[in-house]
This record gives structure tokens, sequence and C-alpha cells, in this order.
């Protein structure tokens, strides 16, 4: 007897898809088992530090109503402050704008300051030569 086994392409492929799904299903299933294992290892760790947690869950709303009053009131000053920052800055360019205008006066008051300077060091090395004696 002459017996042969033919597979079509059409159930060549339905094998592979299948095959590909049990592949996939037991992916999923080490997947959830990982993810079953590392909820029990979260849960020792809270069950560990429980009251910390507790206590944290009831400072939270206390803890949550402060940072809404530290930010309602640094709100609050900003804008207090608001026109005193901008008339700094306007003072501030002002004085910038007359030093800039004054330039001959600066380079006048920086060449006294460096004549100073040099007498000093001049009378320093006097008052030391006259100590020596």
């Amino acid at each position: 007897m002459n017996s042969t086994v033919s597979f079509t392409v059409a159930e060549l492929l339905l094998s592979c898809v299948w095959i590909a799904l049990i592949i996939l299903i037991a992916y999923v299933i080490a997947i959830l088992f990982r993810f079953h294992r590392m909820t029990k290892k979260i849960e020792g760790i809270i069950d560990g530090h429980r009251t910390d947690v507790d206590l944290i869950f009831t400072e939270l709303p206390q803890i949550t109503k402060n940072v809404q009053e530290i930010t309602t009131e640094a709100a609050h000053l900003t804008q207090a402050f608001r026109g005193t920052i901008d008339n700094v800055a306007g003072t501030s360019e002002s004085i910038t704008g007359t030093i800039k205008d004054n330039s001959p006066v600066n380079e006048a008051l920086t060449s006294i300051y460096k004549t100073l300077s040099t007498v000093k060091g001049i009378t320093d090395q006097l008052n030391n030569i006259l100590k020596r004696d």
C-alpha cells in the first residue's frame, strides 16, 4: 500500500499560527508569574514598614495643605513685591545710564585712585626703610 501524507500550504500556515499562539500564551503566563512574585515581595516590604506607611498616609493631607498654603503665600508675596522689583530694575537702569554718561568722571576717579595707591606704596616702602635704620 502506498501511503503518502500531504499538507497544503494553508494547513502549514495554520499550524505555524497555532504554535505561535501557544508560545505567546506561555510567555504571558511567565510574565504573570513574575508579576505575582513581584507583588508578593512588595506586599512583604509594605507589611514590614506598615507603621511608616500608615504615618505617611495620615500626615499626607496635612503636608498637602501646608504646601498649598506656602504656594499661596509665595504667590501673594510675589504680587506684593512686584512693584518694588520693577522700581529697583528701573533705578538700576537709571544708574547704569548715569555711569555711562559720566565716563570722563569715572576715568578721572580711576586715575586719582591709581595715583593714591602708588603714593601709598611709596610711603609704605619709606616707612619700612626708616624702621630698619
